[in-house]
């Protein structure tokens, strides 16, 4: 039984990590933010308060873990809001780098650092992306991406030094127990309200997060340090997945897909028509420019080293379906 603390417990990722590793008898303990609803997360796992960017508040959570431990860093924020600014940088930067400092001064055996594929420099002409020769802020676009390259740069400094860290970078994970009502569950919820009539020419690379989770627990039952490992599933077009929900739903077949061209050309109006309306923005600058990206990535080394098999999408959306249709989320 080992001691695991996990940064943003309450998150999608988060708690689904942390109660696998409750069914395997580990000894949990959740950082979480006092605002944040933990009711995912299994009875068994330690809550203990905290942020990233409160060192105090930090300091605790590791007094309570002890020396010895693993970390498993999943707390960051995420936007494709383009005027995020600098919030992100503080949470995904900083706050990172205080988890490592921790990490260090208490001698933990293991930190699994989260990062994402947006770190990772966009290859030309659908070439195939694997895990990073290197990284570079200066090479990928908008402040999520330029956030989490920082963030794992600085891992990656640490990780020369001799500390024990391995890094994951997960493409778009798709959660059926979303608490955070990421794109794809706004998407879904969208469809199910028959909100959305169109779609846009475009895609991605989405991975179910159960299958994120396990590659995590994986790493820490193995024993695995100082590796890199693309946390991916396959590219999927925005009609792929119109065309699940269809077969999943029988509600109504959305047909009509609009270039990018376009809506680039009215994303601004869109944009203030939601903001006037309090809607969500599924489509912004940043979220276009990842549509229309290559995110043709390669899981390859997880498949060999972590015995890594994800999912269809097609069971995550029916999973998520039945969730939102119990909880009601779908009429918000």
């Amino acid at each position: 039984m080992k001691n695991i603390l996990i940064t943003g417990a309450a998150g999608s990722l988060g708690h689904t990590i942390a109660n696998q590793l409750i069914k395997e008898q580990h000894h949990v303990f959740g950082l979480i933010m006092p605002f944040e609803n933990d009711e995912m997360l299994d009875s068994g796992v330690v809550r203990i308060m905290g942020d990233v960017l409160d060192v105090e508040s930090l300091k605790k959570a590791f007094d309570q873990v002890g020396s010895h431990a693993v970390v498993i860093h999943c707390a960051g924020m995420i936007s494709i809001d383009p005027k995020v600014g600098r919030k992100i940088y503080q949470v995904n930067v900083e706050g990172t780098k205080n988890i490592v400092a921790l990490c260090q001064q208490y001698i933990i055996d293991q930190m699994i650092h989260v990062s994402s594929v947006h770190a990772l420099p966009e290859l030309k002409n659908g070439k195939i992306m694997s895990e990073p020769g290197e990284i570079s802020a200066e090479k990928v676009f908008g402040h999520y991406s330029k956030s989490k390259a920082m963030a794992t740069l600085h891992v990656m400094e640490q990780m020369k030094q001799g500390f024990p860290a391995t890094i994951v970078y997960p493409s778009g994970i798709i959660s059926d127990e979303d608490v955070k009502n990421a794109f794809m569950t706004q998407m879904v919820k969208d469809y199910l309200g028959q909100r959305m009539n169109v779609g846009i020419k475009g895609g991605y690379d989405f991975v179910d997060v159960r299958d994120v989770a396990s590659a995590i627990i994986t790493i820490i039952d193995r024993k695995i340090i100082n590796e890199h490992f693309i946390l991916s599933n396959q590219y999927y077009t925005v009609m792929n997945m119109m065309d699940i929900l269809y077969d999943l739903t029988g509600l109504k077949k959305v047909k009509m897909m609009i270039p990018l061209s376009v809506v680039k050309m009215v994303l601004p109006l869109k944009c203030a028509l939601d903001q006037r309306n309090n809607s969500v923005s599924l489509y912004t600058s940043d979220s276009i420019k990842i549509l229309s990206s290559n995110s043709n990535f390669s899981h390859q080394k997880a498949d060999r080293m972590l015995s890594y098999t994800p999912r269809d999408i097609k069971e995550t959306f029916s999973n998520l379906i039945a969730n939102l249709s119990k909880s009601s989320i779908s009429k918000t």
